[in-house]
């Protein structure tokens, strides 16, 4: 017993296989592809959410939607869940919206928006343009060094103390490789702030239209109808992990928060009215798409598995409590994914990119 003494969740998470047995059968779904999402939920709570939706759009424009609950609770579509990374994608559409609409090549240089790019330290700020910040391929790695927007109760310097920016050294010279980045989604933020002339969360709001869908950003604290999350297989982490994070500074990297279903029919609208340019991103030949995050599009980055002809493009969210999937499909299909845990080991959105991959590929062919 001295394992309950050292860790607060060791016996929960001794419990969660039963939990996930009982909760297993406790599914509610609508639309023609429930096979499909039953699968998804049921990997979902493979992997650390006893609690989630799922919901597909069919290249024909038909959606289906899942949910899924633990034993004694109803499974609910209209819950919200923190979407996390998934905002990134919102945050590249409003951007590339906002430079259609006003003639800007996606070329134009970074310093144009935040000047301070042109008397960093670093000279190569100077070189940053706006389709590499959009592509992850402006210079920055939260891998190679420390990501300034989600340390440990430490307020972060974008985008609120931009002459931080000239002392801060990029990790590859620009547009000559990929790094998946947070600080790059929130300069993105202040350039979309500097196209519309409205603080960002106000920009994005107007420029998609997704209150009538539901979304709403996160200042924080959780709101009345957000799903109970579950934290035990979160580590370091519990309930009030908001406490040590700036969710303001991180509205346009993830802030976002609703359901499976409103985002889903967010993307229907926007393809209906052929505005969902962000998924038109052509990458380099030289991209190994059989490797995840090898390179990257607007936000999402192309997959293939080895040996299938599918091809997909994905962004994957988590915050402590949080997981999240969004996949697109070469065939004009589109999954989504939220949960309300983590893994017990490893990436729950690369463990239920898998499964999805694998499910898509039966589904098609």
């Amino acid at each position: 017993m001295h394992h309950s003494a050292q860790d607060a969740t060791w016996l929960s998470r001794q419990l969660y296989p039963l939990e996930r047995l009982l909760a297993a059968g406790n599914k509610h779904c609508q639309g023609s592809q429930q096979t499909l999402l039953k699968a998804a939920l049921r990997a979902g709570q493979k992997h650390g959410s006893l609690t989630s939706q799922a919901a597909y759009l069919s290249p024909d424009g038909d959606i289906s939607v899942c949910a899924s609950a633990p034993r004694g609770e109803a499974p609910s579509f209209s819950v919200r869940y923190r979407y996390a990374s998934l905002t990134k994608l919102f945050t590249a559409q409003a951007v590339l919206d906002a430079m259609a609409e006003q003639a800007l090549p996606l070329n134009t240089p970074l310093s144009q928006f935040v000047p301070e790019a042109n008397s960093a330290q670093d000279s190569r700020w100077a070189e940053v343009t706006i389709e590499q910040l959009l592509t992850h391929s402006a210079g920055l790695d939260r891998l190679r060094s420390y990501d300034p927007m989600t340390r440990h109760a430490v307020t972060p310097w974008c985008p609120g103390d931009m002459e931080q920016l000239k002392k801060f050294k990029l990790d590859f010279d620009p547009g000559t490789d990929y790094g998946y980045s947070n600080l790059t989604y929130c300069l993105l933020g202040l350039v979309l702030e500097q196209l519309t002339d409205l603080p960002f969360t106000e920009a994005l709001e107007s420029t998609l239209g997704i209150r009538k869908f539901g979304m709403q950003f996160i200042a924080g604290p959780y709101l009345p109808d957000e799903v109970q999350y579950d934290f035990r297989h979160a580590g370091f982490y519990g309930e009030n992990y908001y406490e040590y994070m700036d969710f303001p500074a991180l509205a346009s990297s993830a802030g976002l928060s609703g359901t499976a279903l409103g985002l889903i029919e967010w993307i229907a609208a926007q393809r209906q009215n052929n505005t969902l340019t962000v998924t038109q991103h052509v990458w380099p030949q030289e991209c190994d798409l059989s490797k995840k995050r090898a390179c990257y599009g607007y936000a999402l980055f192309p997959y293939r598995k080895q040996g299938n002809d599918l091809l997909v493009q994905v962004q994957q969210g988590y915050v402590f409590g949080a997981s999240s999937s969004l996949i697109f499909d070469e065939h004009g299909g589109v999954f989504v994914w939220l949960g309300n845990g983590s893994a017990p080991k490893g990436s729950a959105a690369d463990n239920m990119l898998d499964v999805m991959y694998d499910l898509l590929v039966i589904h098609y062919y």
